[in-house]
């Protein structure tokens, strides 16, 4: 697989994962694909997520829900698209009813992956959000 290190400038990721052990496992697969992430304590309030995301220029959120309870996402997502819209997030949840599912999908995300997963599984979906150009031959 590619990296995205082939781009001009690496996408920054917000992480929102306790860091221990999971956290700390995807912060680390992720910057092995040249991300730069930054992981958020599951700890803060929804209105720190949205300062720093103000802050900080993120193109992708990867909320967890070993970070946030079901119902802290479904309150958490809608206003993260409804602020910053171009961010791209996929949602990472062991909690997976169809209902679910469908009302993050109406929100805005752009992809859900079940808890556990498989670390290729979330690099290909980065990798599909953030195709590597193609080198131009002639």
């Amino acid at each position: 697989m590619s990296s995205v290190c082939e781009v001009s400038r690496k996408p920054r990721v917000l992480l929102i994962a306790d860091q221990e052990p999971l956290g700390s496992y995807l912060s680390r697969v992720l910057a092995g694909y040249c991300l730069d992430v930054n992981v958020l304590d599951p700890q803060v309030c929804v209105d720190f997520v949205d300062a720093e995301l103000s802050r900080n220029n993120y193109d992708m959120v990867l909320p967890t829900n070993n970070a946030l309870t079901p119902a802290s996402l479904q309150e958490l997502v809608p206003q993260i698209k409804r602020r910053f819209p171009q961010t791209k997030m996929i949602v990472l949840s062991g909690y997976t009813p169809s209902e679910f599912v469908l009302d993050l999908k109406r929100h805005g995300i752009d992809d859900f992956l079940p808890l556990p997963l498989k670390a290729y599984d979330l690099l290909c979906r980065i990798q599909q959000l953030y195709p590597v150009p193609e080198e131009k031959t002639t």
